[in-house]
């Protein structure tokens, strides 16, 4: 009698907790891949950031589109990391940085324990 009674909270739980539960299976833009082929389109939105729109025209076929990855994008974000690598703003963490520091690093740890 115990089993089943806990098996029916259990299922009326679980039932509960679905019926809650939405999905989000929309998009705002199209990655890597066909957009429209012929009559059919399979992706509506424009390319995403990072890929650009190209058109494919075969001479017994109609044409194709699809989204394909800039090689300009990941040149721009190589620039942008080699460039965060480079920023003064930077956390520096070399060896000088740190034996500059010591002193006050020290002082700090010392006020930290007399507290």
């Amino acid at each position: 009698m115990e089993r089943k009674l806990l098996t029916l909270v259990g299922a009326t739980i679980l039932i509960s907790i679905g019926v809650g539960v939405t999905s989000d299976d929309s998009f705002t833009c199209c990655m890597g891949g066909w957009k429209a082929l012929r009559q059919v389109i399979l992706c509506d939105a424009p390319c995403c950031l990072g890929y650009a729109e190209k058109f494919i025209q075969s001479p017994f076929l109609t044409p194709a589109i699809f989204c394909e990855k800039s090689p300009t994008f990941e040149n721009h974000m190589k620039k942008v990391k080699e460039s965060w690598f480079r920023s003064p703003y930077r956390r520096q963490t070399d060896s000088k940085k740190t034996a500059q520091r010591e002193p006050e690093i020290n002082f700090l740890k010392s006020q930290r324990e007399n507290f």
